[in-house]
């Protein structure tokens, strides 16, 4: 026969009215019942609601640890109450607390308004289109390696019990913070190997780096991932959003460039690939123009610097003498270059006089300078 014990229960109760207001402020009530050793806390709260008050609301469903919906606050930690057996939270005076999840509005008693937290699960985009832009028909399938799967398992396991967000200190000071949960969710559809050039991968990487409120408010407590009841880890991913966060904030620039419209109407526009540049010979000269500017920099750090310049081919292996004659080069070949393919991007078909005036005196400017600065160098009279 198993061996039974009489618990006390202290259950924080609210009570509304049917205009949403509390008939009075949140309080403790406590209930008996004897339960044995394979009794569930929500088993308990069950018997209790079916012998003692009716009244007595909490969410459940599967009773499983699957579907997430009886979180609770047991002795002040967040749990699935049909994963504790009450044997085993019970305290030294035979009690037992338990209080609705923390950080979200109560509705009545257990139950918790959690629309807040799945609008933020909804903002993150937890899918991708896999149809084709062209026909609406489904695109062909997207096999996985072992090892791609792997990654994203963990991520796979959040059962959005919402846990995490009762524990989680910032959500409670900040309740425009994007949370562990949401968060989790967008790191599990980020890190898939499925739909990496889709629409809504880039999107969400925008929204969740760009908002003030975004992934970067996680101060990385670690409590969320501690009261998971399916051992994700909800800080981790936070963490490597951050570092998928600040590598898509350095190189969105970078594809501006790559997909900008050129104002030559002859040229292919808005390819997504940076292999465009390299299909002809005249976005090819754009780029090495662009590139150049990289060598022009050094040639600058090194005149404003007033650094000794090398003697014309003399121990041209030399790091210094590379970096000057390669900025030099590089600002012949800019100055021209710019001169030459300025003209053909203008919008104007025919540019005006007064544009040619500009542009010729710029380069006849920059052919004096460069001009100046190599002989003086040259000869030793800088």
């Amino acid at each position: 026969m198993a061996t039974t014990l009489k618990i006390t229960f202290k259950i924080k109760r609210y009570k509304k009215t049917a205009d949403e207001k509390f008939l009075k402020a949140p309080y403790f009530e406590n209930f008996k019942l004897e339960v044995d050793k394979n009794t569930t806390v929500l088993e308990a709260l069950k018997k209790l609601k079916a012998l003692e008050d009716g009244s007595l609301t909490f969410r459940s469903a599967c009773e499983m640890g699957m579907c997430g919906s009886c979180g609770m606050i047991v002795n002040g930690k967040p749990v699935l109450a049909c994963s504790i057996y009450c044997h085993d939270v019970i305290k030294k005076d035979k009690t037992i607390t338990i209080e609705p999840l923390q950080n979200m509005p109560i509705i009545k008693d257990l139950v918790t308004d959690i629309d807040d937290h799945l609008n933020k699960m909804r903002s993150v985009m937890p899918y991708w289109d896999q149809k084709s832009k062209t026909n609406n028909e489904p695109k062909k399938a997207c096999p996985q390696t072992p090892k791609e799967k792997a990654r994203i398992d963990e991520a796979t396991g959040c059962i959005k019990c919402m846990l995490c967000y009762s524990a989680c200190p910032v959500y409670g000071q900040d309740k425009n913070f994007i949370g562990p949960g949401a968060g989790t969710l967008a790191y599990r559809y980020e890190a898939d190997s499925r739909g990496i050039n889709s629409t809504e991968k880039q999107q969400r990487l925008d929204k969740i780096t760009s908002e003030e409120n975004g992934i970067w408010g996680c101060s990385f407590v670690g409590d969320c991932s501690s009261v998971c009841p399916k051992q994700v880890d909800p800080a981790k991913a936070l963490q490597l959003l951050k570092i998928k966060g600040s590598i898509h904030a350095a190189i969105k620039p970078l594809k501006k460039i790559f997909t900008c419209t050129s104002l030559n109407s002859s040229l292919p526009i808005n390819n997504p690939t940076a292999s465009w540049w390299l299909q002809n010979k005249t976005t090819l000269g754009y780029f090495l123009r662009e590139l150049s500017a990289i060598g022009i920099t050094l040639w600058a750090i090194f005149y404003v610097l007033n650094l000794s310049f090398p003697p014309l081919f003399t121990n041209l292996q030399s790091l210094t003498n590379f970096i000057f004659w390669f900025g030099f080069i590089s600002a012949l070949g800019h100055s021209i270059s710019w001169f030459w393919v300025g003209l053909k991007i203008t919008t104007p078909p025919s540019p005006s006089k007064s544009f040619l005036f500009l542009k010729f005196t710029g380069l006849i400017s920059g052919w004096i300078l460069i001009s100046y600065l190599l002989i003086s160098n040259l000869y030793g009279k800088f």
